[in-house]
């Protein structure tokens, strides 16, 4: 017989009521085999294998509502920045990953010009003139 075909008569025989025994005696099975086979539960593949992160989902969830608000004022969002003011408890490289592995990259500033003081008494001379 097949061992899926044991196991569901296994699983049928005991919710009927019958002891290990007589379904070891039925099945010409021994007493340990049966119960093996009622309690069996693939419970290997339950865990999942990996790291476990620092960073989880409602982490997630506030940090790129952080990272929002950082560029819509337009201030500077680092790594460092991130940690202090939201309390993580991880180190800043894990929290570069974190950047790396949801697509943020790293930009720098649009350079400006700087207006020396005569360039500015100039400006207003032409706006009020």
């Amino acid at each position: 017989m097949n061992s899926e075909k044991i196991k569901g008569l296994t699983l049928n025989l005991s919710k009927q009521g019958k002891c290990y025994g007589e379904i070891g005696n039925i099945l010409q099975l021994s007493k340990s085999a049966v119960q093996n086979l009622t309690n069996y539960q693939k419970s290997w593949h339950k865990k999942t294998r990996g790291p476990k992160y620092t960073i989880n989902k409602r982490k997630s969830t506030i940090l790129k509502t952080f990272i929002k608000k950082g560029n819509e004022s337009g201030k500077k969002v680092n790594a460092t920045k991130i940690m202090r003011t939201n309390d993580l408890s991880c180190s800043r490289r894990t929290v570069s990953r974190w950047f790396k592995k949801n697509d943020y990259k790293f930009q720098k500033e649009a350079q400006q010009i700087m207006l020396s003081q005569k360039h500015k008494s100039e400006r207003i001379f032409k706006i009020s003139s």
